[in-house]
C-alpha cells in the first residue's frame, strides 16, 4: 500500500504545479520507504530547483534515470493527500522504532535513553515539517499586521547586547538573526558573551551560553562578575573584600529571583547545530550565545586540505537556517569567531573581515558582524574598540568601550569613534 502511494505521488510530479504543491507540504526524500522512489523523488525535486523552479522532470526522464520505477498516466488522488499519507506513515514508523529501541535500553541507561529519544525524535520531526520558503502576500495580510504590531509594541527592538548606544543603533538582535563577534585570541570574545548573557537576564530574557572552549566554571565566574559588578580578577584569585562578597551574594540572590540563565559545555560529539539549538529550545531559552565557532561539530565528515574550512562553512549555514526555523520558533544567536592567527604587531590592529575565520560565509550569512580590538596602550587604559564590520539593518559605526576587570567588572561605551 505504501509503495503504491509513493508511486502515485511520483507520477504526479511530472506536472510543475503539482511539484510546487508537494514541496510546500514539506515532504522530504527521507520519508519514502522504498529506496528507489526515495532517490527518484530526490532527483525530481533537485532537477526542479536547479532549473529555477520552472521545469519539472518528464515521465520519460524519470524512467530513463530509474528504469525499475512505474509511472501512472492518471492519478485521481491529490498531491496533498498522497504527501500527508506518506508523512504520517513515516512518522508512525519512526515513533514505533524509537519506542522499541528505548524499551530495550531504558533499564540499563535511562538517562542516555531519554537523551537519545529526544535527539532522534527531533530529527524525525524535521523530516515532516512543512516548508515556508514562499508566500502569497495577498493571503497573509493578518499575519504581517500582527508581526508589525508586535515590533511596534517593542519599539522595533530585539534582545539587547547590553550596551545602550550599540543597542540603540542596531535595534538589538531580532529572533532568527545571527550576530558574530570576532577578535584575535585573548582580546575578550568570551567576556563580551558573558556580559551580554548577564544583561539579557536583567532585561527579562532567558539566555543559554554554550561555552565550548572555556570550562563551565570559568564562564560562571565571568557571568557572576558582570552580573554583580565585583572585580573579576579578585574573584578568580579569591581576593574579594568582605563588602564585595556581600555584593556578589546579593547579585546571586537577584539572579535566582529573575529566573534561568543557562551555561552548558556539551562534550565533543554533542556540539552540532541540531544538538545545541535543540537543547536551547528544550530549556525554553530565547537567546543563544556560542563560544566559539572553531569548537563546534558538524554531523558530516570532511577530509582533505580544506576539511576545516568546509566544516566551518557548513556549520555557519546550518546555524543560520536552524535559528530561523519558523516551524519550531525563531531564536537569535550571538556567535564568537576567532580572527586568523597573526603576529603580535597584527594583534594590535583592528580586526579585518578577510582575516575572520570563514569570512566569505559569515559575510553572506550573518546579520551583523562585530570586531573587538585592543592595543597595548588601550589594555593599560582599560579600553577596547568595538567596530561594526558589516550589518544588514544598520550603518557601520565604531565605539571606544570602557573594559574593566581589575577594580570592578564593567563594559560600557565611552564614546563613538569618528574617523
Amino acid at each position: 500500500m505504501t509503495i503504491d502511494i509513493e508511486k502515485k505521488l511520483l507520477s504526479k510530479l511530472v506536472n510543475i504545479s503539482e511539484l510546487f504543491r508537494c514541496w510546500d507540504t514539506g515532504l522530504r526524500a527521507e520519508a519514502f520507504s522504498d529506496p528507489t522512489y526515495r532517490q527518484a523523488y530526490d532527483f525530481a525535486t533537485r532537477y526542479w530547483r536547479e532549473n529555477q523552479m520552472e521545469l519539472a522532470p518528464t515521465k520519460e526522464m524519470l524512467i530513463y534515470e530509474f528504469p525499475s520505477i512505474l509511472i501512472d498516466d492518471v492519478v485521481e488522488e491529490s498531491v496533498s493527500w498522497l504527501s500527508e499519507t506518506i508523512q504520517r506513515k513515516y512518522a508512525s514508523n519512526q515513533t514505533q522504532e524509537l519506542l522499541i529501541s528505548a524499551a530495550e535500553s531504558v533499564h540499563e541507561n535511562p538517562i542516555g535513553t531519554l537523551s537519545d529519544l529526544w535527539r532522534e525524535s527531533y530529527k524525525a520531526s524535521q523530516v515532516v515539517a512543512p516548508r515556508f520558503d514562499r508566500v502569497n502576500m495577498s493571503e497573509n495580510i493578518d499575519e504581517r499586521r500582527i508581526r508589525y504590531q508586535q515590533r511596534l509594541d517593542n519599539y522595533g527592538l530585539g534582545p539587547p547586547y547590553g550596551l545602550a548606544e550599540i543597542d540603540t543603533h542596531t535595534h538589538g538582535l531580532l529572533p532568527g538573526e545571527l550576530a558574530v563577534v570576532s577578535a584575535y585570541s585573548k582580546v575578550g570574545k568570551s567576556f563580551f558573551l558573558a556580559h551580554t548573557a548577564a544583561q539579557l537576564r536583567r532585561a527579562g530574557y532567558t539566555p543559554i551560553l554554550f561555552s565550548l572552549e572555556q570550562s563551565r566554571e570559568e564562564m560562571e565566574e565571568r557571568v557572576d562578575a558582570y552580573f554583580s559588578g565585583v572585580s573579576y580578577d579578585r574573584l578568580i584569585h579569591s581576593q574579594l573584600s568582605f563588602e564585595e562578597v556581600g555584593v556578589l551574594r546579593r547579585a546571586q540572590d537577584e539572579l535566582r529571583e529573575l529566573g534561568d540563565l543557562h551555561i552548558q559545555r556539551p562534550p565533543e560529539g554533542d556540539r552540532t547545530v541540531t544538538e545545541m539549538v535543540g537543547r536551547a529550545r528544550q530549556l525554553g531559552a530565547d537567546y543563544i550565545l556560542v563560544d566559539q565557532l572553531s569548537w563546534m561539530d558538524s554531523e558530516k565528515k570532511y577530509t582533505g586540505d580544506r576539511a576545516t574550512t568546509m566544516k566551518h562553512g557548513d556549520v555557519i549555514r546550518e546555524l543560520r537556517e536552524e535559528i530561523s526555523n519558523d516551524v519550531v520558533g525563531k531564536i537569535p544567536c550571538l556567535l564568537a569567531v576567532q580572527q586568523g592567527r597573526t603576529s603580535m604587531e597584527g594583534q594590535q590592529r583592528r580586526p579585518e573581515m578577510w582575516k575572520v575565520a570563514e569570512s566569505a560565509n559569515i559575510e553572506r550569512t550573518a546579520d551583523i558582524i562585530f570586531g573587538l580590538s585592543r592595543t597595548p596602550q588601550m589594555r593599560v587604559n582599560n579600553a577596547t574598540r568595538l567596530d561594526i564590520m558589516g550589518a544588514r539593518r544598520c550603518d557601520i559605526k565604531s565605539w571606544l568601550l570602557n573594559w574593566r576587570l581589575r577594580d570592578r567588572s564593567e563594559i560600557n561605551v565611552i564614546e563613538e569613534i569618528v574617523e
